[in-house]
């Protein structure tokens, strides 16, 4: 079957999101679902239709169906992300999907994309075509918290401190979202697709004029009763997550719902949320693969000298085709699939927690800060 792009096509637009819409996961029931391309803006609504691929059938109807986008870490790194990955239950088993897939890759490198990303549950299809987990979330069930009001009374805070967010906002929420080591390069676009989203929940937390921590969620039938984006102070986020738990539990349709934080595993404030809430449950993972392998490790050695581990350097060993980590001694890990150095670095669990590392490798990388390859709820992927 031939594949094309909207960009060839655009007069199927309606039958190539029809089909996503029928395909993907149906989520949490929505009293007022949002249109599926504002539910998805990040790849339906901004972007360019050269980068939503589909397949048709003899009878010229789409089949099988992605998106993907461009995206650049707050680091420099060009990555590429995958979604909306659908194919027609008659038309399953056909290796569709895999040929979009490796279509969006091709696509992507020559847009100079080190690295294809994707949020899934499909472990055994995407490990074939070359992916690893290369992060993941921690949740919590925050209607199971009763006491998180005595939380959020403890910080002393007035009670005018927290309130909603406007699209005024949206210069201060890029200036903390900047100090946010996680997650890609935002433009205001991102911030102010959210807030216009019908469903949307944005909280702030401000101190004299001054935007400190925010939160957000809603999103579509995923996110619907979510927090997906908690960003600034770590002292905010109990009064945050009070106010976000109090508005989500009193919509009308959220009887059924738990209200849940989901929240970057590894991330630097996550012993604090399990202060809070005690240990959380295992979320979402992203899979990643290396698309130009050059780029990438150029990008990590970077970061090694950011994070003071300077002494450090991955280079390839031509003579033994391996990639190695090494000091100016020795070399402390050796690999000949550099997706190992991916695990490693963007670390989705403890560093103890993956299989064979030697011990030497755990001592000099202790104190490293993941890589973070992370998306929020609001990139949309």
């Amino acid at each position: 079957m031939e594949l094309f792009d909207l960009a060839q096509k655009p007069q199927l637009r309606q039958s190539v999101l029809a089909l996503m819409q029928a395909e993907f996961p149906q989520g949490e029931k929505q009293s007022s679902p949002l249109p599926f391309d504002e539910e998805f803006g990040a790849l339906l609504k901004d972007n360019e239709p050269e980068r939503i691929l589909f397949c048709l059938d003899e009878g010229g109807a789409p089949v099988a169906a992605l998106a993907w986008k461009p995206f650049a870490l707050k680091q420099g790194l060009k990555i590429a992300a995958l979604g909306l990955v659908v194919t027609r239950s008659d038309h399953r088993k056909r290796g569709l999907s895999r040929k979009l897939v490796l279509e969006a890759e091709t696509r992507a490198v020559a847009q100079g994309a080190a690295l294809m990303c994707l949020w899934s549950d499909l472990l055994e299809f995407y490990t074939k075509l070359g992916y690893v987990l290369a992060s993941s979330e921690i949740s919590w069930d925050l209607s199971e918290f009763d006491d998180v009001e005595e939380l959020a009374i403890s910080e002393n805070l007035p009670a005018d401190a927290i309130r909603a967010l406007s699209l005024s906002d949206v210069p201060q929420l890029l200036e903390v979202y900047a100090a946010e080591p996680l997650g890609p390069q935002r433009v205001a676009q991102v911030f102010e697709r959210h807030l216009a989203q019908s469903d949307s929940l944005a909280l702030a937390h401000v101190h004299e004029g001054r935007l400190l921590a925010y939160a957000l969620a809603g999103k579509g039938r995923d996110l619907r009763n979510v927090v997906h984006e908690l960003v600034g102070e770590p002292a905010s986020f109990p009064a945050l997550l009070t106010a976000a738990r109090t508005a989500l539990l009193s919509r009308t349709d959220s009887a059924q719902m738990p209200v849940r934080l989901q929240f970057p595993y590894s991330h630097p404030v996550q012993p604090d949320l399990e202060a809070l809430f005690a240990s959380g449950e295992q979320g979402a993972v992203c899979f990643a693969k290396i698309l130009h392998i050059e780029n990438f490790i150029e990008a990590l050695n970077l970061e090694l000298v950011v994070q003071d581990f300077s002494e450090l350097r991955i280079r390839y060993l031509r003579d033994i085709n391996a990639w190695a980590l090494s000091d100016k001694t020795q070399d402390i890990f050796l690999s000949p699939d550099p997706a190992h150095l991916l695990q490693i670095f963007c670390q989705p669990w403890e560093l103890s927690e993956l299989e064979g590392l030697p011990g030497r490798t755990l001592k000099r990388l202790e104190g490293w800060r993941p890589y973070p390859l992370y998306f929020w709820g609001s990139d949309g992927v």
